[in-house]
């Protein structure tokens, strides 16, 4: 597509000139450093929330929680947990590490 104009270009009062050196040499993106940090920073929060889920379950396993007791409120506590303002990945993970924490204990 074509751009013509016919008249004067105003541009906005804050837009600052480039000249073409400066656009070659214009670096951005994301380095390979920057990825590891994110990807290891996403498994230690999940791992510190799998691992929470545990201790949790077996706390409530020691206050007398059974299987039976944990089903009538299984998705009520689900819900809770992955609910966006805790954080719906890291609820998630907190329910799972939980949840195979506290049926192993029944095995």
């Amino acid at each position: 597509m074509e751009m013509c104009y016919e008249g004067a270009l105003i541009m906005p009062s804050s837009y600052a000139v480039m000249s073409e050196d400066e656009m070659t040499y214009v670096e951005g993106g994301i380095t390979v450093s920057g990825v590891c940090t994110i990807i290891g920073t996403v498994i230690g929060v999940h791992g510190a929330g799998y691992k929470t889920g545990g201790i949790i379950a077996t706390k409530c396993y020691y206050a007398g929680l059974t299987p039976k007791k944990y089903k009538k409120w299984k998705w009520s506590i689900r819900a809770f947990f992955c609910q966006p303002m805790i954080g719906g990945t890291l609820g998630a993970a907190t329910v799972l590490g939980f949840e195979n924490k506290f049926y192993s204990y029944f095995k």
